[in-house]
Parts: C-alpha cells; sequence; structure tokens
C-alpha cells in the first residue's frame, strides 16, 4: 500500500470517529446507519437551537431558530447529508451556552475556559 492509502490518514477527529462506531454498533454496519446518526446528532442539535432561541427570545424566536437551522444545516454547501465532526460541535456548543445561560453567572464574567468547560 501507498503512504497516501493508509488508513492513519483520516483527518477526523477522535471522537467523531467515536460516535459513528457507536451508531454502527446501534443501527448495524450498513451505511443506512451511517446516515441515520447525522440525522439523530442534527435533530438533537435542532431542538437545542430551538430552546435556545426560546429562552433568549421567546417562543416564536425559537421556533424560527430551530427551523432556521434544520433548513440550513442540511444543505449540500455545509457538508450537511454526512457524518462530519462539526456536527459535534454545534451540538456541544448550543449545549454549553445553554449551560451557561441558565447559570447564575453574568456575561460580562464568562471568559473562554468557562464557555469550553460547560
Amino acid at each position: 500500500m501507498r503512504p497516501g492509502n493508509l488508513p492513519i490518514n483520516n483527518l477526523k477527529l477522535p471522537g467523531a470517529d467515536a460516535v459513528c462506531a457507536v451508531f454502527l454498533a446501534l443501527f448495524g454496519q450498513t451505511v443506512a446507519a451511517l446516515r441515520t446518526g447525522p440525522i439523530i446528532v442534527n435533530t438533537i442539535t435542532v431542538f437545542f437551537v430551538a430552546a435556545l432561541g426560546r429562552r433568549r427570545y421567546g417562543l416564536p424566536a425559537g421556533l424560527v431558530a430551530g427551523a432556521a437551522y434544520a433548513l440550513l444545516s442540511t444543505s449540500q454547501n455545509v457538508v450537511g447529508t454526512v457524518f462530519h465532526s462539526t456536527h459535534l460541535v454545534a451540538l456541544c456548543s448550543v449545549i454549553a451556552t445553554l449551560l451557561l445561560l441558565r447559570s447564575d453567572l453574568k456575561p460580562w464574567r464568562l471568559s473562554q475556559p468557562d464557555w469550553s468547560m460547560a
């Protein structure tokens, strides 16, 4: 095998491969399992984006934010139909933001380490 074809040349973050392995274990080792995984992760992210919008600006804005994220995140331009590590980054970022909004910290006292630890 040539060095360029070795499986060690994977540019994904390690968490993405672990999540793919979980979905393969749950749904079987099929292509459908790899397509179902991003749909589940994206659906969870849509609900959290809607919850974030509702918490900040009210119910109508939350519904619009969730619908907009659902529509835009499935575009081919943002690799929305295949599993990518950005799906996990978006999910963790929205969850961290919701956790920080639920805390009693003031927004001006938040720093990058606070956000990344949440």
